[in-house]
């Protein structure tokens, strides 16, 4: 798959050098280069799900980690729901991959989109857990929550609740918390809707 995304990504660069600046045609190819890459990536996460690869853990500022998938998500969620950042200053480093953290933020903001209706939130929080040692990482939503029974399985291979779903998304955000030594779980968020909380090492 990766092969074929490579073939994309160059044509879509060759295609972008072609044009002149200021082009209308621009923003849509750059747009296209984005997608392929953020499914790169998704292939990366699919083989970390499947044990076969392991994320490269590096000290790193998670501020600025979740700073830059919110800009993300924001563009992903598209005006449709608001996006709210709440960061800590003076955070500890965590030991962890960029790119698969940022994969979780993804999934969960995507995930977090589907249950919030248009008019919504979604916010983002990261501050230092009880735990010295750890940093915590929530993401809230203005949706229904999820029910108790469905908790108990959200995180399982291929368990889904949507027509079109994979049943994917979720148990490879488990995975890839599962690798970097953290842990997640799914609670009532204080103000209603669902909370994911991640406690990253």
């Amino acid at each position: 798959v990766n092969n074929q995304l490579a073939t994309i990504l160059g044509q879509l660069h060759l295609s972008r050098e072609l044009l002149p600046e200021g082009h209308p045609v621009l923003g849509r190819i750059l747009r296209a280069e984005e997608a392929t890459k953020r499914c790169a990536q998704t292939t990366k996460a699919l083989l970390s799900f499947s044990h076969q690869s392991r994320p490269e853990l590096k000290p790193l500022g998670l501020n600025a980690v979740v700073g830059e998938t919110a800009d993300i998500l924001d563009r992903l969620l598209g005006g449709r729901i608001r996006l709210a950042l709440s960061l800590a200053p003076g955070l500890p480093p965590v030991a962890g991959d960029v790119e698969r953290l940022q994969q979780v933020m993804v999934n969960l903001g995507l995930n977090a989109l589907d249950a919030v209706r248009e008019g919504g939130w979604v916010r983002v929080s990261c501050r230092p857990a009880d735990d010295p040692e750890t940093v915590e990482i929530f993401i809230d939503d203005s949706g229904p929550g999820v029910p108790p029974e469905i908790r108990e399985r959200i995180f399982e291979p291929f368990f889904t609740t949507k027509a079109e779903g994979s049943g994917l998304g979720l148990p490879i955000v488990h995975a890839i918390v599962t690798q970097h030594g953290g842990t997640i779980t799914v609670e009532d968020a204080p103000e209603g809707g669902a909370r994911f909380a991640l406690r990253i090492p």
